[in-house]
């Protein structure tokens, strides 16, 4: 199959969700997210001002004040809305959005696999000892974290699995999904990547290895776009797809193609944006992934064309073994992330501060996934 694995991690075995944070947050200063000068003096503000209150009371009543302060801190916290470009759309595409999320879910079940599908699991990276015992296929586009939560208390999924005999020997599931989520694709669609609304209007899209359609709902449903494509080579992902487009009246824009991405020259020729989420590397072997993108080298050659990839094309072509000189061909853009990493202090001396830099950092795992290039 050429079905679009994001490859994300999600459930106990790892808190991360891609190898892109990690980076990031060792080179906060460099990331286009860095914490702007409005935030950098409301954070000096605010510790001038607590720590003034602090030392107004007696020694006895500052720990109790401060458990306090933090739990006011944590109610305006959840009580904050998202950044503007992860949240949901006006109401009609939202309800028609969850709708198909919903009638996939019926469908497919939580692993949302295709029939006798296999996977080929990466020996290299992230997924270095992923096997078929140790991992579970969760998609991401029906189900976000506390819908796979959810799953778990409710008994339909477990985050562990048994390793050997002994009662011990009891390990944690590595969670994969194959598909971005929603917030993804609100995302990938904002003025911070693509655009929204009408910024598309007229363009092709084309989404390599579209599996069960998500980014093809959320392209009709969040953007004018003119045609919207999915390549599929799995013939039970690209039925399913054709058929909720049907059903949700998605169709005039938008369909789904059973066919191989290299056999689909013409089509690539007149895309004005391609999406990859992973394309290759779960479904191919390591020498048909390099093949696969000197085929793509090959066929995406118009100047201006719009990629957006999972991970960087850089780290897939690396790891296929690809003889492609990424940087001759694409031009690699900036892209604001939904949350901003906070430049660690250099003599903070309490723990939180640099805990909740985490948090945001954390927050921004899945987004920093997702890479922007011009077809140079």
């Amino acid at each position: 199959s050429m079905s679009d694995p994001q490859c994300e991690r999600r459930g106990a075995s790892s808190s991360s969700a891609g190898h892109k944070a990690k980076r990031a947050r060792e080179s906060d200063d460099a990331s286009p997210t860095s914490w702007s000068p409005a935030l950098k003096r409301a954070e000096v503000e605010f510790e001038r001002a607590l720590e003034q209150i602090v030392e107004s009371l007696d020694a006895d009543s500052r720990l109790a004040f401060l458990w306090r302060a933090a739990g006011r801190v944590a109610t305006f916290e959840a009580d904050a809305p998202q950044p503007r470009c992860i949240q949901p759309r006006d109401a009609a595409s939202e309800e028609a959005m969850e709708a198909i999320r919903q009638e996939l879910r019926t469908r497919m079940g939580p692993r949302a696999c295709a029939p006798a599908e296999e996977f080929h699991f990466p020996a290299t990276g992230d997924f270095d000892g992923y096997t078929a015992d140790n991992t579970e296929h969760v998609d991401a586009f029906l189900y976000d974290e506390a819908e796979l939560e959810d799953l778990v208390t409710e008994g339909k999924l477990s985050r562990h699995y048994c390793a050997g005999n002994a009662p011990r020997d009891v390990l944690p599931l590595n969670f994969v999904s194959h598909s971005f989520s929603v917030e993804q694709l609100r995302f990938i669609f904002s003025e911070r990547v693509l655009g929204r609304g009408n910024a598309l209007k007229g363009k092709t899209v084309v989404d390599v290895g579209s599996r069960l359609g998500g980014v093809l709902y959320a392209a009709a449903l969040y953007t004018s776009a003119k045609r919207i494509i999915g390549v599929e080579t799995n013939a039970f992902f690209a039925e399913t797809q054709g058929d909720m487009l049907s059903r949700f009246g998605l169709d005039n824009r938008a369909q789904a193609m059973h066919a191989d991405v290299r056999d689909c020259a013409d089509l690539l020729h007149t895309a004005d944006v391609v999406i990859m989420n992973n394309v290759f590397e779960f479904f191919h072997d390591r020498s048909q992934q390099a093949g696969m993108w000197t085929s793509m080298r090959g066929l995406l050659r118009r100047s201006g064309v719009l990629l957006v990839t999972v991970p960087a094309v850089n780290e897939s072509v690396t790891r296929a073994g690809a003889e492609v000189d990424v940087d001759a061909w694409l031009e690699e853009l900036p892209i604001e992330y939904p949350y901003p990493h906070q430049v660690a202090l250099e003599d903070a001396s309490v723990g939180a501060s640099n805990f909740h830099s985490e948090a945001l950092a954390e927050q921004n795992e899945l987004f920093e996934q997702i890479h922007l290039y011009r077809v140079r």
